[in-house]
């Protein structure tokens, strides 16, 4: 991402580059949050362009859209990087933690060698970071978010690798 690009997605988020830190972050997954809403749209028609950052800078950043759980993980993963965070693309499951498979993409971040789960791109997303560590309840919005840490089982590592955007 460049400076331009950064720039560009800060004035549409309303947030500022700020040096890296829980609070910081906390403000700039806010910003994200309430700026681009959840949007399957495209998926749902048939018209997905894919998940290439080009691609979803220009339809949330240059056209005011929303997105899925790849397009908001994949700009706000370019979004930190850029600004200095130590942060990680992540597969993860929605709903049942034994059954759902890894449909799922989430950035996790490293500050301070604490893990936390910045998930911009879920249906209401949680508003502040999340400690990656299992049993961690973030409550105070409409939904509950909790972290489950299961095996990896038939579904796979949860980092993307060479299968997933990066």
């Amino acid at each position: 991402m460049t400076d331009t690009q950064l720039q560009d997605y800060l004035e549409r988020t309303g947030a500022v580059a700020e040096p890296p830190s829980h609070a910081a972050l906390s403000r700039l997954l806010l910003a994200h949050v309430t700026t681009f809403p959840f949007d399957t749209i495209d998926v749902l028609l048939g018209q997905h362009p894919g998940v290439g950052l080009a691609t979803v800078r220009d339809k949330l950043v240059g056209r005011g859209r929303g997105g899925y759980c790849f397009e908001h993980a994949r700009i706000f993963h370019s979004v930190l990087e850029a600004l200095g965070y130590d942060a990680e693309l992540i597969l993860g499951r929605v709903g049942d933690p034994q059954a759902a498979p890894r449909t799922h993409l989430a950035v996790v971040v490293t500050l301070d060698g604490v893990r936390l789960l910045c998930d911009p791109g879920i249906g209401l997303p949680p508003r502040e970071p999340i400690e990656l560590r299992d049993g961690v309840v973030l409550g105070g919005g409409i939904w509950r978010h909790m972290i489950r840490e299961v095996d990896e089982g038939r579904a796979g590592p949860g980092r993307p690798g060479g299968h997933g955007p990066r």
